[in-house]
């Protein structure tokens, strides 16, 4: 917590009981009268604090670090979250293999390429026979499709 206090642009002159009440107000899960307890302070303190320039600045520069940390670990998942949808698509369930060929096209977008109309005309039955054609066409479209963006062909 104070190491984050430490490596603001500009340096936030906070006591050690301040940082709490800041990592603490951005939880939300504390009542102010909690939060004063906790930073062995009273509730007018926390008010008091809430007031001044460098505080408020503190709240705002804490909220936005906490956002960007989410976002960082939340791209750091997404080429793995993508690499387990490719792999699915190996899958010898077809249904499996239909569920991640269609969360693919949805995630690139692909879909509106390539409406996918899951009816009994279309050779899909209720008993779900007729999904590897599908998930064939799927195939096709994307690969069509990633050859049109010049990107190198890829076999899912």
């Amino acid at each position: 917590m104070e190491e984050y206090f430490k490596e603001a642009e500009e340096p936030l002159f906070l006591d050690s009981r301040q940082e709490k009440a800041v990592e603490l107000l951005f939880l939300g899960r504390m009542t102010l009268a909690e939060i004063a307890k906790e930073c062995g302070v009273s509730d007018q303190t926390i008010l008091n604090w809430r007031k001044k320039p460098e505080f408020q600045k503190a709240l705002t520069n804490y909220a936005r670090r906490q956002r960007e940390r989410a976002y960082s670990l939340l791209e750091a998942k997404a080429e793995t979250a993508a690499m387990v949808l490719v792999s699915m698509m190996g899958s010898e369930n077809d249904s499996v293999r239909l569920k991640a060929s269609l969360e693919i096209l949805e995630m690139t977008k692909l879909k509106r390429t390539f409406e996918l109309k899951m009816t009994e005309s279309d050779g899909i039955t209720s008993d779900g026979s007729g999904i590897s054609k599908l998930i064939s066409q799927i195939n096709k479209v994307m690969a069509d499709e990633i050859n049109e963006n010049g990107k190198a062909e890829e076999s899912y």
